[in-house]
C-alpha cells in the first residue's frame, strides 16, 4: 500500500472522527445549557428521524471508492472516467429521493413522535433545514468516495476537517445569539455545502491534471447501478434500525430518560467511530491492491488486525474503567446511567468493532453483494426485536438485543466470510493470541480496581488518570511479557544509520 495515502487516509479518518469527538464533548454542555432538557431530548429523536434519510443513499461513495481504487490500481483510467460520471448522477438522484422522502416526514412529524411539534419552538423549521443540509451530506459521500478512490486522500481530509472547526465556530456563536435548535441547523447546513463544494472542485481539478473527461452514459451508468439492488436494501434497512432504539424507547420512556441514555451512550459511539476508522483508513489502500499480490494483501490484514485488536482491547477496558468520572467530569453525577447500562455499552462496543473490521475488509476486497445481505439481516432482526425489547426492560432491553444480534451476525459471520475468502486465517495461534489478550486484561483491570479502591484519592479527574495511568502500565507490560511478536516489536534493534 502506499504509505504517504495509507498515512492521509489515518489523518483523514482519525482527524475527522477526533473533530467530532471534540465538537460533541465541547458543544454538549452549551446545547444543555441553552436548550432545555425535553426539547433536546425531541431534537435527539428528530435527529434519528433524519438517519432515515440515509436510505435513499444505497452507499454510493462506499462503492464508488472500491471500484474507483480497483480500476485505478489497474490503470484503467477510462473506465474511471465513465464511473465518476455514473457516480455523479447517482448522487444527484439520491439528493432529489433523500429531500422528497424528508418533506414526507415532516408533514408527518407529529404523528411519528406523537407530539404536537407547535408547543416546542422552532423545532418543525430547524427539521427542515436539517433535511435539506441531510440530502447535500449524501452527496458529499458520493463526491469524497470518489477522491478516496482516485487516492486524493489528503484532500478529503482538509475538507471534513476544516468543516468541523466551521461546524464548532458557528454552533457556538449561534447559540449564544439565541438561535436554539437553529443553531445546530444551520451549523449542519453550512458544513455540508462546503464538503460539497470543496470535494466538486478536487474532482474536476484531479480530472484535468490527468488530462481525463468526466464521461456521462446512461449505458455504463444503468449498469453501474446494478449492485446498489443489494447495497439500497442494505441501507435502507440499516439506516432504520441503526436509529430505531430511540424512536421506540420514546414511546416507553419520559424524553428526559432519552436524553439521559443519548449522553451515557454518546462518549461510547464517538470512541467506537475512533477505533473503527482504523479499519476504515485501510480500505482503499486494500482496493487498490486487489488483484496484484493476494499474499501481500493477506499479510497487510493479518498485520493491521493485530494491532486493532489490541486497541480494541484497550479502549474496551479503559471505558469500563473510566466512564463514571467521565460522565461526571463532562456533566454531572446525576448523569451517570448506572453500571449495568455501561457494561452493556461496553461488550457492544467490542464486538461491533470486531465484526466492523472484518466486514470492511470483505467490502475492500469486492464482496460488496454478501456483504449487504448480511447487513441487512442483522437491521430487520433489531428492527423486530428491539420494540420487544424496550417493552420488557426499556434501555437495558435495547441494548441486549443489541448485542445478542452483533455478536450472533456482524461478529461470527464476517471473521467466517473473510476466512472462506483466504485472506484471514482463525487458526490456534490466533485462539491463543485472543486468550493472552483477555488475560492479560482481565489482570489488568482487577489489579487497576484493587489499587484504585486501597488509595486515598477523591478527586474524580485524578482517579479517571490514575485508572487509565495504572491500567495502561499493566495491560502493556504483560502484553509484552506473553505475546512474542510485541515484545520483537518492542525490543527490536535499531539499525545504525551513522556514517563512521
Amino acid at each position: 500500500m502506499n504509505k504517504k495515502v495509507l498515512k492521509w487516509n489515518f489523518i483523514f479518518q482519525y482527524g475527522y472522527v477526533i473533530t467530532n469527538m471534540i465538537n460533541s464533548f465541547v458543544l454538549l454542555p452549551f446545547y444543555i445549557h441553552y436548550i432545555d432538557d425535553v426539547q433536546l431530548g425531541l431534537w435527539w429523536a428528530t435527529g434519528n428521524i433524519l438517519a432515515w434519510l440515509t436510505m435513499s443513499d444505497p452507499g454510493i461513495g462506499d462503492v464508488l471508492q472500491q471500484k474507483i481504487a480497483v480500476l485505478f490500481g489497474k490503470k484503467d483510467f477510462d473506465e474511471v472516467a465513465k464511473t465518476i460520471g455514473s457516480g455523479l448522477i447517482a448522487a444527484l438522484c439520491t439528493l432529489v429521493i433523500a429531500l422528497i422522502i424528508g418533506i414526507c416526514f415532516y408533514f408527518f412529524l407529529d404523528e411519528i413522535l406523537n407530539i404536537n411539534t407547535q408547543k416546542y419552538h422552532d423545532l418543525k423549521l430547524a427539521f427542515l433545514i436539517s433535511i435539506i443540509s441531510t440530502g447535500i451530506t449524501l452527496v458529499t459521500f458520493a463526491l469524497a468516495g470518489i477522491n478516496q478512490g482516485l487516492l486524493r486522500s489528503k484532500d478529503v481530509a482538509l475538507s471534513y476537517i476544516s468543516s468541523n472547526i466551521i461546524f464548532f465556530a458557528l454552533n457556538i456563536i449561534l447559540l449564544q445569539l439565541g438561535m436554539g435548535l437553529l443553531a445546530i441547523a444551520f451549523g449542519n447546513a453550512l458544513r455540508a455545502i462546503y464538503l460539497a463544494v470543496y470535494n466538486t472542485i478536487v474532482i474536476f481539478k484531479t480530472s484535468k491534471k490527468q488530462s481525463q473527461i468526466i464521461v456521462f452514459r446512461i449505458g455504463h451508468f444503468k449498469t453501474f447501478i446494478r449492485i446498489f439492488s443489494y447495497t439500497s436494501l442494505s441501507k435502507i434497512i440499516a439506516s432504520i434500525s441503526s436509529s430505531f432504539d430511540l424512536i421506540v424507547l420514546a414511546r416507553f420512556i419520559p424524553p428526559q430518560m432519552i436524553t439521559l441514555f443519548e449522553i451515557n451512550r454518546r462518549p461510547i459511539k464517538m470512541l467506537q467511530g475512533l477505533v473503527g476508522r482504523y479499519s476504515v483508513a485501510l480500505m482503499p489502500g486494500i482496493s487498490h491492491s486487489v488483484g496484484q499480490d493476494k499474499g501481500l494483501v493477506k499479510t497487510n490484514i493479518a498485520k493491521q488486525f493485530n494491532n486493532y485488536l489490541i486497541l480494541t482491547f484497550v479502549f474496551a477496558c479503559l471505558a469500563i474503567l473510566c466512564y463514571e468520572q467521565l460522565i461526571i467530569l463532562w456533566i454531572d453525577e446525576t448523569k451517570y446511567g448506572g453500571n449495568k447500562i455501561i457494561l452493556l455499552l461496553v461488550i457492544n462496543f467490542f464486538f461491533s468493532l470486531i465484526g466492523y473490521f472484518m466486514s470492511n475488509m470483505t467490502y475492500a476486497l469486492g464482496d460488496i453483494k454478501n456483504n449487504s445481505i448480511i447487513n441487512a439481516v442483522k437491521g430487520v432482526i433489531l428492527i423486530i426485536c428491539i420494540p420487544i425489547g424496550a417493552k420488557i426492560n426499556g434501555i437495558e432491553g435495547v441494548l441486549v438485543v443489541t448485542l445478542i444480534s452483533t455478536i450472533l451476525i456482524e461478529f461470527l459471520y464476517f471473521i467466517f466470510r473473510l476466512s472462506s475468502m483466504g485472506y484471514f486465517n482463525f487458526n490456534k495461534l490466533n485462539s491463543i493470541k485472543w486468550i493472552k489478550l483477555t488475560l492479560v486484561a482481565v489482570i489488568a483491570l482487577f489489579s487497576t480496581h484493587i489499587i484504585i479502591n486501597a488509595s486515598t484519592i477523591h478527586s474524580h479527574f485524578m482517579i479517571l488518570i490514575s485508572k487509565a495511568s495504572i491500567f495502561l502500565s499493566f495491560f502493556f507490560i504483560g502484553i509484552i511479557y506473553l505475546d512474542g511478536s510485541c515484545r520483537s516489536l518492542v525490543f527490536k534493534p535499531r539499525k545504525n544509520n551513522s556514517i563512521n
